[in-house]
């Protein structure tokens, strides 16, 4: 009977002191989320509406531990260099090395136009210590535009505006040659360099950074107009009407692991630009970022817009989730703006445009909440010192229990 009583008051004791130390069920909780992207783009080439080249570079990241890259060089919509790597777990890698294609074949009209010596791309991705990254280059070294006269549906609109500029007074004969050059000669060569799209992550931060970077740019170079009677060399230049010199565009945007706080940064490339009209001096002037620019000027009597440049914008901006994008637009030409056929552009170049985002919530834990407990008086609640002191006296009564079967000749059971 004693043995029971003991065993009984040992069982009460543990359970008032279980109940009285333990705590409520585990909260729930939400893992940390992030992602990280970037693209840059080192070239964006149009003819008549028609785009033709690209140098481009993305990447992305997620918190699932998923990396991916992308590098294209873009000579044709038929001649790509195109590299893509991709993860999806901890400890993994995927590496394609820089590979170029060499040299552009001839082409058939109108893309006989273009000549393009180089083009290249590379992608990494890879995650280690459950930190994804991924990286991707693209670049175009070299293209060149020339005798757009094998292009019909441009030929004959470039005879007709030629014949009307030759006909406005001090500004004719050059705008002529300026339009006779389009059809004929070197309309532009440029030197590009490359584009990429990078994300790191680390215990601290996801950072997602898109370049691209800066080039020369020369634009109609003059062919010599033909007098009467003699002989020019073909295609020998006077030099190029317009050199466009520019630095970089890049975008960044970051992620605070510890604050679960987005921010981010642009840095639009600046600009210079060289003319060189023959019959007036030299002239060399840096364009203003966000401003417009055409040349001639705007305003002149009787000229068209031979170039219109649009230089050095950027943002960034807050999306409703938190995460922050970032974008910044180096450079952007139109040659002869709205005169091919359908009001598109003679041709217009888009350089060094590049964008980031990033952002991510931080992982969360919510506590269950604690039962109620009753009212007590005093400084500090009794029911843990209640508990502990059943577990005492259960202890004791289990002690004398096994003590007076021995000196009473109790038989234990």
């Amino acid at each position: 009977m004693r043995s029971r009583l003991a065993r009984l008051g040992m069982v009460l004791g543990t359970v008032a002191a279980s109940s009285a130390l333990m705590s409520g069920p585990a909260g729930a909780s939400t893992p940390e989320v992030y992602a990280g992207s970037s693209s840059g783009n080192a070239l964006n080439l149009s003819i008549a509406g028609t785009h033709l080249t690209g140098g481009l570079s993305v990447a992305n990241v997620k918190s699932d531990l998923t990396a991916t890259a992308e590098g294209s060089g873009i000579f044709t919509p038929g001649q790509v260099q195109d590299l893509k790597t991709s993860v999806n777990g901890n400890n993994q890698a995927q590496s394609k090395p820089n590979a170029c294609l060499q040299t552009l074949p001839a082409l058939p009209a109108p893309l006989n136009a273009l000549s393009l010596s180089l083009a290249c791309s590379s992608s990494t991705s890879s995650v280690t210590g459950d930190n994804p990254t991924s990286d991707a280059t693209g670049l175009i070294a070299h293209l060149g535009v020339a005798n757009l006269s094998g292009i019909p549906q441009l030929s004959s609109a470039l005879g007709q505006l030629g014949s009307q500029l030759k006909a406005i007074p001090q500004l004719g004969p050059i705008l002529g040659q300026v339009v006779g050059s389009v059809q004929s000669g070197q309309v532009l060569d440029a030197q590009f360099g490359p584009s990429e799209s990078k994300i790191t992550t680390d215990a601290g931060a996801v950072t997602s950074n898109a370049t691209a970077q800066g080039t020369v740019i020369k634009l109609l170079s003059l062919v010599p107009s033909v007098t009467p009677g003699t002989t020019a060399v073909p295609n020998v230049a006077l030099g190029p009407l317009v050199t466009i010199t520019i630095g970089q565009a890049a975008a960044t945007a970051t992620y605070d692991r510890h604050t679960g706080k987005s921010s981010g940064t642009f840095d639009p490339a600046l600009v210079r630009v060289s003319l060189n009209i023959p019959g007036q001096a030299p002239q060399t002037f840096s364009v203003v970022p966000g401003v417009d620019q055409s040349i001639p000027p705007a305003g002149t009597p009787g000229a068209p817009t031979l170039l219109s440049l649009k230089v050095g914008s950027g943002k960034t901006t807050t999306n409703p989730d938190g995460s922050v994008s970032s974008v910044a637009d180096a450079l952007s030409i139109a040659l002869l703006p709205g005169m091919a056929p359908g009001g598109t552009d003679v041709l217009d170049l888009q350089l060094a445009h590049a964008d980031a985002s990033a952002g991510g919530a931080l992982a969360t834990v919510t506590p269950a909440p604690h039962p109620p407990t009753l009212p007590f008086t005093g400084e500090h609640p009794w029911i843990p010192y209640a508990g502990l002191g059943f577990l005492g006296g259960a202890l004791g009564l289990g002690f004398l229990a096994y003590r007076g079967g021995f000196r009473f000749g109790f038989r234990r059971s």
